[in-house]
């Protein structure tokens, strides 16, 4: 067992917490407990797999903060804890010390607290989803450091998923600040999917990203949109979803033309 590689047990029914001797597996290149009734804290144990390239425990119960002895798993690609109870601040060292990540997804948990600027030293990330916690304060700026969703080098599917709570409605907190931050988003030119969910933004922002001419998923649900950015979809390709569900879209104001049918 101690050389074992690879190990699934997805989708079954296990529950009780993750023993502290998973840490003996020291040859772990794939570890999946997803989709299981898990729970408890992940083992400090875990930073001893060094081999360990792909973590997924999503869909489970996990709770409390992630170990800081995952830091030394510094091959670490695919990391998806998504849909469990984590807690806490996104931890610094993910930036600092996983720099070979490329998808980081931290969907619906508890985490709070801003978004750590350190993970904008992840340059291969092509895939990150923060939606669903409890995160305040704007965006960082420096994500458009993600050069693997800049360039046309990487094929594979690339996802920023973000979403804000505020505790105080009349105070949008960071609000400036993101409307900012969309603005470097747009020099993700490769980027097919974009989620914005609940961050109170009230200005038509696809003037702003009308240059992703890849994005075919695009969430602004939840926010405070009005109908004038309904002007503005023509000047996009989305080949999957739209949704702009939960704004203030009080009339259709579609264009009377598409730019096609000018060019017949």
């Amino acid at each position: 067992m101690v050389d074992l590689a690879v190990l699934d047990l997805s989708y079954h029914k296990l529950t009780a917490e993750l023993p502290q001797c998973l840490g003996n597996l020291t040859s772990l290149f794939a570890m999946d407990f997803a989709k299981n009734n898990k729970h408890g804290r992940i083992p400090e144990s875990l930073g001893f797999m060094l081999e360990l390239e792909w973590l997924r425990l999503h869909s489970n119960n996990f709770s409390g903060e992630l170990p800081t002895s995952l830091r030394n798993c510094t091959i670490l690609t695919a990391i998806d804890l998504s849909e469990n109870k984590f807690s806490g601040n996104i931890p610094t060292w993910i930036g600092e010390s996983l720099s070979n990540v490329y998808i980081l997804n931290l969907l619906s948990n508890m985490f709070f607290g801003t978004i750590p600027p350190h993970l904008c030293c992840l340059t291969y990330l092509q895939i990150l989803d923060l939606a669903h916690n409890k995160l305040l304060g704007a965006i960082p700026r420096c994500l458009s450091n993600f050069s693997a969703i800049v360039t046309k080098e990487h094929k594979s599917e690339t996802i920023v998923g973000m979403e804000y709570h505020d505790e105080d409605e009349d105070d949008l907190l960071g609000y400036k600040e993101n409307i900012t931050a969309v603005k470097e988003l747009a020099r993700l030119s490769e980027l097919q999917g974009l989620n914005l969910f609940g961050n109170h933004l009230k200005r038509n922002i696809l003037k702003k990203i009308y240059v992703l001419r890849h994005l075919e998923s695009f969430d602004l649900s939840w926010n405070q949109l009005s109908s004038t950015i309904l002007q503005s979809l023509p000047t996009l390709n989305f080949s999957s979803s739209l949704d702009l569900s939960h704004n203030k879209l009080f009339r259709l104001l579609l264009p009377k033309e598409c730019p096609k049918d000018k060019m017949s």
